[in-house]
């Protein structure tokens, strides 16, 4: 929704009844039920000082939450160690005080063979977590949660070790996708489509 580019403008209410006016429902998508103009300037990306009228014209813009692969090493089918670095970027820079929620689904599975594993690490946040499967135990898939804010890093470790030829299942695989991402507590934040790449080895 774009804001015209005079008249006035409300915080959380519509004060035009041709148009929407609220910088709330501009910037969320809904009127808040509570919001104050520095938050939602924030969300915006505006810098202080925070007026009404800087968002005469102004346009919703989403941050898209993906992956940035930042190292890889090993060859699928070749070696039989694959691990990959990613760190979650956002396609437009976050401002002080921006943050969102995120949910994470990992899938995890190792071959049977001595030595071989699959595992996931993420690092950078408040309570950082980690699983391992070993020599083919139960596949492992999960979901969590957790909240990143402007200047936080996190990073996603996947490690999948196919030791040698043979045995079950036929590969090693460490699999991380975005599952949702949310505005936290204000903000317009979207997922890119797809995972990080599944680290698999096959003999």
């Amino acid at each position: 929704m774009a804001m015209p580019l005079s008249g006035c403008l409300g915080i959380k209410a519509c004060v035009n009844a041709v148009a929407c006016t609220s910088i709330g429902a501009a910037v969320c998508g809904v009127a808040p039920a509570n919001s104050c103009l520095s938050a939602l300037s924030i969300a915006a990306g505006k810098t202080a000082p925070y007026t009404m009228t800087s968002f005469y014209g102004y346009t919703q813009t989403f941050k898209a939450i993906g992956f940035s692969n930042i190292s890889r090493v090993g060859t699928v089918g070749v070696s039989n160690t694959v691990c990959s670095l990613d760190c979650l970027c956002s396609n437009t820079a976050m401002v002080a005080g921006q943050c969102y929620t995120i949910t994470l689904c990992h899938q995890l599975a190792s071959n049977n063979q001595t030595g071989s594993r699959a595992c996931v690490q993420v690092c950078g946040i408040t309570a950082p977590y980690c699983c391992v499967v070993l020599n083919g135990g139960a596949a492992c898939n999960f979901s969590c949660s957790f909240v990143v804010c402007q200047g936080q890093a996190v990073c996603i470790i996947n490690l999948a070790i196919h030791t040698i030829a043979g045995g079950t299942p036929a590969q090693s695989c460490a699999l991380t996708c975005i599952t949702s991402v949310s505005p936290t507590p204000i903000g317009l934040f979207c997922k890119t489509t797809g995972c990080s790449l599944c680290l698999v080895y096959t003999c």
